[in-house]
């Protein structure tokens, strides 16, 4: 076959190529008469990436034959040459360009098409080459930091997200995880043995709410979009208000954490963090047990982070240190055994020297009737038996629970099992027993011994 035959073939291979199919448009037969070579380019501007990826070389190839200068069939010189044309009386008539220079502007024009192509096809290779890439890193760097945030290593897994908003600033997904991370790393700050303060956590997380209130949809476990509104707007505002709250405890002067949770509410009014951290602030500030409990019912009206709106409850009671929010703890407590909840051991320590505090302060005395008056008889004994019932004390403490144990019963009205517990306590009372529970169950004791008045 003649070299005018072999380009045939070639042009003809390029038409057919296999690949992934080519548009049909490629399959129309081409005359021999060639345009300019971007025109060639142009007819291949839709070819998939997959056609062009899957065998780059003989494309460009099959590309470059598409643009040679292609002999006739009677192997004759391919010479463009111009007719003379009559010039005007007086005038010199100038050759055109010959056929030879024609055909190598062609060959520097087509040079010129391939190597555009090439650099087009390797900017783009390397672009969804590198997309894919960080896309990889970044989700790596994600599952890390979800770890290292589940174990409570919040410092790490916040440098750890860092670097994926590096790789990925606007990802959607990043954001929201550096944006859950802040959270919940100000509703369980410690700080441990490292020189960081509250301050120092507070401004790390802050620019990170502030950011997500304008971006932020939706609750704390939906990625967020371009517009806030909605619970997560709500709950980003409120742990703004939180980290105020944690830089007044470094003594940070000027801060309005209430402020914050006004604007939650505003936004979301059933809001529980909104809701739970005002009412911590009102207790902080020994305000009004009432208002407290107001704001944490508004809290626990849903289902959403109940057990962390029970922990700042339990917290924000027990630290004012006085009888009315301790008295209101047994209440919560009361409360969270009705619904099934679970209870940390700290608090039933807590309750514990509840109980004992108003047993040795006046034995039999105003105390004693405050602390059982706090809740129904029925509810309190069955709240005590629940939190110590199954507790393992020592001999020591194990008298004691069931002196007030006693005491309980009979508030109830349940004379007759209160009189055999003091019995069984008096019993193994040791002769060393304090004076103030010797004095109860004796007391108790000639109570319940005399005839019930008709």
């Amino acid at each position: 076959m003649n070299k005018g035959g072999q380009t045939e073939k070639a042009r003809s291979e390029l038409i057919t190529f296999p690949v992934t199919s080519a548009p049909q448009s490629y399959t129309r037969c081409h005359g021999p008469t060639q345009g300019h070579p971007l025109s060639t380019i142009r007819r291949f501007h839709n070819t998939s990436l997959t056609y062009v990826q899957a065998d780059p070389l003989r494309f460009l190839f099959l590309i470059f034959m598409e643009i040679m200068p292609v002999p006739n069939n009677n192997n004759t010189n391919l010479i463009m040459t111009n007719k003379m044309k009559k010039a005007p009386s007086g005038e010199h008539q100038s050759p055109g360009p010959s056929g030879k220079t024609g055909t190598a502007m062609k060959w520097v024009g087509g040079a010129t098409a391939i190597l555009s192509l090439i650099f087009g096809i390797y900017q783009l290779t390397n672009l969804v080459s590198g997309y894919r890439e960080r896309h990889r890193r970044t989700a790596e760097l994600l599952a890390a930091g979800k770890l290292q945030q589940g174990g409570r290593d919040f410092s790490s897994a916040w440098t750890t997200f860092e670097e994926a908003a590096h790789i990925l600033n606007e990802d959607p997904e990043v954001r929201t995880a550096r944006e859950n991370l802040a959270m919940a790393w100000l509703e369980d700050v410690h700080l441990g043995g490292r020189q960081e303060t509250f301050t120092d956590i507070a401004n790390k997380v802050t620019p990170v709410l502030i950011v997500g209130t304008t971006k932020a949809n939706g609750s704390r476990i939906i990625v967020g979009t371009t517009k806030a509104n909605g619970s997560r707007k709500a709950d980003l505002l409120a742990h703004l208000g939180w980290a105020d709250f944690l830089r007044t405890r470094d003594g940070v002067a000027g801060l309005d954490p209430e402020q914050r949770y006004r604007q939650s509410l505003e936004v979301d009014p059933h809001n529980p963090y909104a809701h739970a951290m005002w009412g911590h602030w009102i207790l902080w500030n020994r305000g009004k047990i009432e208002d407290a409990r107001t704001h944490f019912a508004g809290a626990l009206a849903g289902t959403r982070g109940r057990d962390y709106v029970r922990t700042l409850q339990l917290a924000a009671l027990w630290n004012v240190q006085s009888e009315e929010p301790e008295l209101e703890l047994i209440r919560v407590a009361n409360d969270m055994r009705q619904k099934n909840e679970n209870i940390d051991s700290a608090t039933r320590e807590n309750i514990w020297f509840i109980y004992y505090s108003h047993f040795i302060a006046d034995p039999g005395g105003a105390s004693i009737e405050r602390l059982i008056s706090a809740l129904p008889p029925a509810e309190q004994l069955a709240t005590f038996r629940w939190l110590f019932g199954g507790a393992d004390f020592d001999d020591s403490k194990r008298l004691s629970r069931d002196y007030y144990l006693a005491m309980l019963e009979e508030a109830a009205g349940q004379r007759a099992e209160a009189l055999r517990t003091f019995q069984a306590v008096r019993l193994k009372l040791p002769t060393n027993a304090t004076w103030w529970m010797r004095k109860g169950i004796d007391a108790g004791i000639k109570r319940l011994s005399a005839a019930p008045r008709t």
